[in-house]
């Protein structure tokens, strides 16, 4: 996974202060969206984002298997599987513990797929209200969305963009 430093924001805590910076989605996205399945010590794919960071897009972390946290805006996110967790573009963010039994999905989304009225409900939500639990339901449901994504996406839909306007939309009404 490879993202492009852009930007830096300085941040002021404890009396020290940390640059901290900005990364561009990844070049391999299509059409503005990217999926990953991920296994094992999902961390380990790119150190650098160990460290707190921003990104200039939405990021969905969809948690099949295992657990772990996120420091999100100076607060800790704890997740077990099967949960949800999103990453508002430009919030710091860094992973907490240790995630070497994890299993799931990465998504990131450029701002320019997230309808309005989505892009307005995510913006509200409390740092923590950003994870959700999955019910058996909504994790097969998920799952299969991702799979219908992924291929949507890289097959090149022509209907790509509508496709995953239908996914945010239905995500943020619950």
């Amino acid at each position: 996974m490879s993202y492009e430093c852009c930007v830096s924001l300085y941040y002021n805590n404890s009396s020290l202060i940390k640059k901290i910076p900005l990364y561009k989605q990844d070049a391999d996205a299509i059409g503005g969206l990217d999926i990953r399945y991920i296994s094992g010590d999902i961390l380990g794919l790119d150190r650098d984002l160990l460290q707190e960071h921003r990104d200039d897009h939405y990021i969905f972390f969809i948690l099949l298997k295992g657990q772990g946290g996120m420091h999100c805006d100076m607060t800790e996110i704890f997740m077990k599987a099967p949960g949800l967790l999103l990453i508002k573009p430009f919030q710091v963010h860094a992973p907490a513990g240790e995630y070497y039994d994890a299993e799931g999905y990465f998504v990131s989304v450029d701002t320019f797929l997230v309808p309005a009225h989505c892009a307005e409900i995510f913006r509200d939500l409390a740092t923590g209200q950003q994870a959700l639990l999955l019910g058996k339901e909504d994790k097969k449901n998920l799952v299969e969305t991702m799979k219908l994504l992924h291929h949507a996406f890289g097959e090149k839909n022509t209907f790509g963009q509508q496709i995953i306007q239908g996914f945010l939309f239905r995500w943020s009404i619950g």
